[in-house]
C-alpha cells in the first residue's frame, strides 16, 4: 500500500501541468450535508450523498412554476442506494439551499423529483420493453432543452428484464416540464452504464459512464430513439473502452479506473474532470481532448490532479486509503463526484461530494486552459 502510494504521487508531479486553479467557496464547508436532512426529520435520508449536478433555471419557466418564488438554481443529487432523487433550490449558487419535497411528512417513495414507485409498486417502476428498475437510482444528470422547453434527465438504476433474474446498473432518461416532475415520462430503453455524463459536439451526442467507457448514441433524431427492430435487451448507445486506455498507462498503476466524470465542451476542447476508484486516495483529476470528425480517434491526454481532500469533513485530517468501487460506507480521505457548472456570467465552478460521500462542497474554477 506504501509503495502504491509513493508511486503514484510522483506520477502525478511528473505530469505537465494544465495549469487549473480551484478555490473552494462557502468557507470551505459543504453547501449539503446530512445537517439539511437532520433539520426536516429524515437524518437516515442524508447519510450518503452523492453526484450532484446543478442548473440555472431558464427564463421560460415562470415563477409560478418553480419550487419558490426566488428559486434561481435546483441541485440534484443522490444517494448511493437511495430510493429517489434528492433537490435543493437556491436564489443564488453562494445563499443557502433548500431540501425540496423532502421530510418527515412525504412518504419515501415519493420524495424528491423522482423515485422508485409506480401506481401498483413501491421500489421498482417498469418504463416498459420488459424492463425492472429496483433497489436503488442515482447519478442524476439534468439538461435544458430550451426548444421545447423541457427538461431532460439522465439517471441510473439497479435495472434486469423482468424475464430474467441477471441485472446490472443501467442509465435511462426521463422528462419533464418544470424540473421537478419527471415520474411520469420515463423512456423504457437502456441507455448505457451507470454514472452517464452526457455531452453534444456537432449535433452528435456522446457520453461517459463509470469505468471510463465512452458512448455515442444512434445517428437518429434524440437520446432515445431506437432503430426499427432495436433489441431493448441490449444498451442503445454504442461503448468503447480505450478512451483513457494510454493515460492510465503513463500512471503506472494499472488498477486505475476512471469512476466519475464531468465534461465542459469549449470549441473542439473537450475538458474532463473525474476521480478515480483504486487510487491512493480518490481525488479529482483534469485532463482534456481534442475532438475532430473521427470520435473512434478520441482519446485523453495526461492527467493533472486538482483537488484532494483537505478539509475536516472532506476528510483531510484521516490516512488516504486505497478507494474502492461502490458506497462510502464511512467517512473517507477522499473527494469524488465532480460536476462543472458555467454560470450565465461565464464563471465556472465544480462541484464535488467529499468525506467520500458525506456532503457536496463548491469551488470556483479561476484558471482554465
Amino acid at each position: 500500500m506504501k509503495k502504491n502510494w509513493l508511486i503514484f504521487t510522483f506520477f502525478i508531479l511528473l505530469q505537465p501541468a494544465f495549469a487549473v486553479e480551484i478555490r473552494r467557496l462557502n468557507n470551505a464547508n459543504p453547501i449539503i450535508d446530512k445537517v439539511l436532512f437532520e433539520q426536516n426529520g429524515i437524518a437516515s435520508d442524508g447519510e450518503n450523498i452523492n453526484g450532484p449536478c446543478v442548473i440555472r433555471l431558464p427564463d421560460w419557466l415562470p415563477i409560478e412554476k418553480r419550487v419558490h418564488p426566488s428559486a434561481n438554481y435546483y441541485l440534484y443529487f443522490g444517494h448511493h442506494h437511495g430510493a429517489y432523487i434528492r433537490m435543493a433550490w437556491a436564489a443564488s449558487l453562494t445563499e443557502k439551499w433548500t431540501l425540496y419535497n423532502a421530510d418527515s411528512t412525504v412518504l419515501p417513495s415519493k420524495r424528491g423529483v423522482f423515485g422508485l414507485y409506480d401506481k401498483k409498486n413501491e421500489n421498482k417502476i417498469f418504463p416498459g420493453n420488459d424492463i425492472e428498475i429496483s433497489s436503488h437510482i442515482a447519478s442524476p444528470v439534468v439538461l435544458i432543452d430550451n426548444e421545447k422547453k423541457q427538461f431532460i434527465m439522465f439517471f441510473h438504476g439497479q435495472t434486469k428484464l423482468i424475464s430474467e433474474a441477471k441485472n446490472d446498473q443501467r442509465t435511462f432518461v426521463c422528462y419533464s416540464n418544470n424540473g421537478v416532475d419527471f415520474q411520469k415520462n420515463i423512456s423504457p430503453v437502456m441507455l448505457g452504464g451507470s454514472y452517464f455524463a452526457p455531452f453534444n459536439y456537432k449535433n452528435q451526442w456522446y457520453s461517459f459512464s463509470n469505468g471510463g467507457l465512452f458512448h455515442e448514441a444512434p445517428k437518429v433524431k434524440g437520446f432515445d430513439t431506437a432503430p426499427r427492430d432495436f433489441d431493448y435487451s441490449k444498451m442503445l448507445w454504442s461503448t468503447r473502452r480505450d478512451f483513457f486506455e494510454k493515460a492510465i498507462e503513463e500512471t503506472g498503476n494499472p488498477n486505475f479506473r476512471v469512476r466519475h466524470l464531468t465534461t465542459f465542451l469549449e470549441n473542439n476542447i473537450l475538458h474532463i474532470f473525474f476521480s478515480s476508484s483504486h487510487d491512493t486516495p480518490e481525488r479529482i483529476y483534469y485532463t482534456q481532448s481534442i475532438l475532430n470528425s473521427d470520435s473512434k480517434s478520441w482519446s485523453s491526454q495526461s492527467f493533472q490532479c486538482v483537488m484532494q481532500a483537505k478539509e475536516v469533513w472532506e476528510g483531510g485530517n484521516l490516512i488516504p486509503k486505497l478507494s474502492i468501487g461502490g458506497a462510502a460506507k464511512t467517512i473517507l480521505n477522499e473527494v469524488r463526484d465532480p460536476f462543472i457548472f458555467k454560470d450565465y456570467d461565464g464563471k465556472i465552478y465544480l462541484f464535488y461530494c467529499a468525506g467520500g460521500e458525506r456532503g457536496i462542497g463548491m469551488a470556483q474554477v479561476l484558471k482554465f486552459p
